[in-house]
C-alpha cells in the first residue's frame, strides 16, 4: 500500500515538474448537454503530440465517446484542474464560469453573428484576457473552411432525415422501407449503415412505393462538406443525379424504383432581382439583391430538401413562410386516390433535414433546434406553428444542431485530422500579446476573435452588429407590448412627433391612469433621448420610421 502511495506521488511530482517547463495543452470536458461525446483530438492524435514535445491534459469524462484509459495509455495525464495549461481546446464552448483567465482557447463559439445567447460568453473572454480561436473561421485564402465536423453532420442529418421519412410516411397513410432505418447514433459507425442502405434499396426496387409519393425526390443545396457528407449516404440507394430543371419531370412521371436527387449551387437557386448574371463575386458583395427561385422551379417537386447552406442575414431564404404556405397546398393533382386504402398526400414535401441549422434563417420556418433525443417537429403552414403530433398536418423538419456527435469516434477523428496541422501554430499564440504581434500562420490568424482583452480587428464589427440586434429586439418587444394593452379598453393616443410640444402634452395626457399613448418617432437618437425626457412607465414608447 505504501509503495504504491510513493509511486502515485513520484508520477504526480514528476507531471508537476513536467508541466512547468513545456507548453501544455489541455482538452476540456464538453459539457454542452448529454449527446456531446466528441473531442478535439482522439488518442491517436494525442500521442503524436506528446511524442512532438507538447504535454497533454485531459479532464475527465465518462461520457467522452474514447475512454479516458485511451488517452492515458498514449501518454496524456488525466487531472480535472486544468490551470497548468497555456491551451485549451474542446468543441462546444464552455459555461462563461468555467473559463480560466489568461489562457489561449479553441472551440466552436457561436459568436460571430452575434449570437444574442453566446454574448455572455463573448464578455465574460474579454473580460478574462482570453485568446480566442474559432474553428469556424479557420479557412484557406478563398473562404473554405479548413477544420469542420460538416461532413459528420451531413453524414448524421442524412441518416436520420430517412428514419423520419419513413415515420412520416407511415403517419401519412404509406409504409416504406425507411422504418428500418434507425437514427445514426444508433450505429457505431457509417459502415454498419451501408447494408441497411443497400436493403432499401432493394425493397425499393422490388416493391416499389405507391404513385401517391413515388418517385421520391430529393434536393441538396450547396455544394461543400455538409452536403457532400449527406450525398454520401444517399449515393447507397438506387438513384439518378438529374438537373434542377428536370426534377418536375421526375416528380410527375420518373421511375418509382429509384430516388432522384438535384444538387443546388448558389449559381443556378439565386437570380439577381434585376435580371443581372449571377456571379460568386457580385452576390458576396451584393447577396440582398439576389432572391433565391428554388421555391418556384424545384420545392414544389422536392419530397425530402437536405439543407447544407451556409446563411447570413443578408442572404436570400431558401424557403419563407409564405413559400410553406403555397407548398403545403401543392400534393399531386394527377395523384387521385385509385382505391381505398392508398391516402391522398396533400403535399409533394415531406420532410426536411436542415443541416445548417440557422435558426429562422434560410428555412425560415425553423424556428427552433431539435435535439436527438427529440429529432423532428411538424411545422403547420395554415396556422404557422410547430408541434410533434404525426398524426397532423405539417412539414417534418429535423434541424438538431449537434449532428457530428451521433458518429462521435468517426467524427472526433476526422475533425482531428483536420486540426492536427494547424496545431503547432496554435501553439505559438499567447495571450500577453495582439495577434498582429505574433508569428502565426494566415489560417490561425483570420480565426482569432478575441486578443489582448478586446475583439480582434477583423470581428470589431460583433460590436456594431450587436448593438443593431439589441435596439431591434427592443423596438419588437416594445410594438408587441403596445399591441397587448392595445386590445384592452384603456383610451388609446397616438402621438405624431416628438419635439419639444410632446413632453407636455404626455404629461397632461397621462394625468389618467387609463390613457395609453403610443409616440411615432422617426429614428433611434430620439426615441433615446425621450427615454430619458419622458415618464415611460405611464406612456409606451414606440419607435417607427416614417420617411
Amino acid at each position: 500500500m505504501l509503495s504504491s502511495k510513493l509511486n502515485a506521488a513520484a508520477t504526480k511530482l514528476r507531471n508537476v515538474s513536467l508541466l512547468r517547463t513545456k507548453t501544455t495543452l489541455a482538452i476540456r470536458r464538453e459539457t454542452i448537454n448529454v449527446w456531446e461525446r466528441r473531442a478535439p483530438l482522439a488518442p491517436a492524435h494525442v500521442k503524436q503530440v506528446i511524442e512532438s514535445g507538447v504535454n497533454v491534459l485531459v479532464q475527465p469524462s465518462a461520457r467522452r465517446s474514447f475512454y479516458m484509459q485511451e488517452y492515458e495509455e498514449v501518454g496524456a495525464i488525466i487531472t480535472e484542474d486544468l490551470s497548468s495549461a497555456t491551451h485549451i481546446i474542446g468543441v462546444k464552448a464552455p459555461d462563461p464560469e468555467e473559463l480560466i483567465s489568461d489562457k489561449c482557447y479553441a472551440f466552436f463559439s457561436h459568436v460571430i453573428k452575434a449570437q444574442p445567447e453566446g454574448m455572455p460568453l463573448l464578455d465574460e473572454i474579454i473580460k478574462k484576457n482570453i485568446t480566442l480561436l474559432d474553428y469556424e473561421k479557420m479557412t484557406n485564402e478563398d473562404g473554405q473552411r479548413n477544420v469542420a465536423f460538416g461532413h459528420y453532420a451531413g453524414i448524421a442529418g442524412m441518416i436520420n432525415i430517412l428514419h423520419g421519412l419513413g415515420l412520416r410516411l407511415l403517419s401519412l397513410g404509406v409504409t416504406s422501407p425507411f422504418l428500418h432505418i434507425g437514427l445514426a447514433h444508433n450505429y457505431a459507425s457509417v459502415d454498419q449503415v451501408i447494408p441497411v442502405l443497400h436493403k432499401i434499396g432493394s425493397n425499393l426496387q422490388k416493391y416499389k412505393l405507391p404513385k401517391v409519393v413515388a418517385p421520391l425526390t430529393f434536393a441538396f443545396t450547396g455544394t461543400g462538406n455538409v452536403s457532400q457528407g449527406a450525398q454520401s449516404i444517399f449515393d447507397h440507394l438506387p438513384h439518378e443525379y438529374i438537373d434542377p430543371h428536370d426534377m418536375k419531370e421526375a416528380a410527375l412521371n420518373g421511375d418509382p424504383s429509384k430516388c432522384y436527387a438535384t444538387v443546388l449551387s448558389r449559381s443556378n437557386c439565386m437570380e439577381r432581382i434585376d435580371g443581372k448574371p449571377y456571379t460568386p463575386e457580385d452576390y458576396a458583395e451584393n447577396g440582398d439583391l439576389y432572391r433565391n427561385i428554388f421555391s418556384e422551379k424545384v420545392a414544389p417537386y422536392t419530397t425530402c430538401l437536405i439543407n447544407g447552406l451556409y446563411w447570413d442575414h443578408n442572404s436570400p431564404r431558401v424557403l419563407t413562410e409564405e413559400d410553406g404556405d403555397r407548398l403545403f397546398g401543392m400534393g399531386s393533382q394527377a395523384r387521385n386516390n385509385i382505391m381505398r386504402g392508398i391516402p391522398q398526400i396533400p403535399h409533394k414535401m415531406i420532410g426536411i433535414a436542415d443541416i445548417s441549422c440557422d435558426i429562422g434563417g434560410s428555412i425560415e420556418f425553423s424556428r427552433e433546434p431539435t435535439t436527438v433525443g427529440n429529432p423532428f417537429q411538424l411545422y403547420d403552414p395554415k396556422t404557422r406553428t410547430t408541434h410533434n403530433d404525426f398524426s397532423r398536418d405539417g412539414i417534418m423538419v429535423m434541424s438538431i444542431d449537434n449532428l457530428p456527435c451521433q458518429l462521435p469516434r468517426e467524427a472526433t477523428e476526422f475533425f482531428g485530422d483536420c486540426f492536427l496541422p494547424h496545431l503547432p501554430d496554435f501553439l505559438k499564440l499567447t495571450h500577453s500579446k495582439h495577434v498582429s504581434n505574433q508569428a502565426t500562420s494566415p489560417c490561425i490568424a483570420r480565426a482569432i476573435i478575441t486578443t489582448e482583452g478586446g475583439l480582434a480587428p477583423d470581428y470589431k464589427y460583433i460590436t456594431t452588429l450587436r448593438e443593431e440586434q439589441e435596439l431591434a429586439a427592443l423596438k419588437e418587444a416594445r410594438v408587441a407590448k403596445t399591441k397587448a394593452e392595445w386590445r384592452t379598453d384603456n383610451k388609446r393616443v397616438l402621438l405624431l412627433g416628438s419635439g419639444l410640444v410632446a413632453e407636455p402634452v404626455v404629461e397632461y395626457l397621462t394625468r389618467s391612469p387609463d390613457v395609453k399613448i403610443t409616440i411615432d418617432f422617426r429614428n433611434a437618437s430620439d426615441l433615446s433621448s425621450a427615454e430619458s425626457d419622458l415618464d415611460t412607465t405611464k406612456s409606451d414608447l414606440d419607435s417607427t420610421n416614417s420617411d
